[in-house]
């Protein structure tokens, strides 16, 4: 990861807009892929989530729109 204030910039805003998600505790870096979609109905809130998956933005949509019927 980079040192620099600059970087730490950089992560702030990724970290803000959903982008990258920062763990701290361990020295091992681990990098995880996930995506998700998020939406809400009669005012409930939901997210879908999918961990190291090959699905689509298409297909999480899609997933969502069976779980809102």
């Amino acid at each position: 990861l980079m040192r620099s204030s600059a970087a730490s910039d950089v992560y702030k805003r990724q970290e803000e807009a959903g982008t990258l998600q920062v763990g701290y505790g361990s020295d091992t870096v681990e990098r995880t892929s996930y995506s998700s979609v998020q939406w809400q109905k009669d005012g409930i809130s939901y997210l879908l989530m999918s961990f190291e998956t090959p699905m689509t933005e298409e297909q999480l949509v899609e997933m969502a729109s069976e779980v809102m019927e």
